[in-house]
């Protein structure tokens, strides 16, 4: 009887352990960082998915959850941003890091590039009804730039 017990106590608690991770990897998949700016925007810690977007998809889903073009530009400014090999770790003047992958991007054909090499993620600045604003970057540049908006992008949320 005490053998049945015990087995059944373990298996309790292994699910319970599972449960906890799980909810704290949900947890941590919704968490927002501060990154000590002056506008006091808050990062989303991880990418919105593993998906591309196109812009007008993008708009629709996440709306002003988008980052603009000026905060962008204000987390280049204002944070170290360091080349792991796979995209960027940004980091804060208060210690805060948040990871932008180098997920690459796929183009108005549908065809994929860079994977591991560039990142491309949209903001909510349009700069005409064709073109959107985008961070973009390498292992040797960092920059907002504006392109078409069938190009498919990752998305990085923020909230204030």
């Amino acid at each position: 009887m005490k053998v049945i017990y015990l087995k059944t106590l373990v298996g309790l608690l292994v699910l319970c352990a599972i449960a906890m991770e799980m909810k704290a990897q949900t947890s941590a998949d919704s968490a927002y960082v501060d990154m000590n700016l002056p506008s006091g925007t808050l990062w989303k810690l991880v990418n919105e998915s593993n998906e591309f977007y196109e812009y007008e998809d993008a708009k629709a889903l996440f709306g002003k959850a988008l980052p603009s073009q000026e905060q962008y530009e204000e987390l280049i400014k204002h944070c170290q941003w360091i080349w792991t090999g796979t995209g960027y770790l940004v980091k804060a003047r208060n210690g805060n890091v948040i990871e932008f992958p180098a997920c690459g991007y796929y183009n108005c054909d549908g065809y994929s590039y860079d994977e591991g090499i560039s990142g491309r993620y949209w903001t909510s600045t349009e700069h005409n009804k064709a073109q959107t604003y985008y961070l973009a970057f390498d292992v040797e540049d960092i920059s907002v730039d504006y392109y078409k908006n069938c190009f498919g992008r990752s998305v990085r949320l923020v909230k204030k």
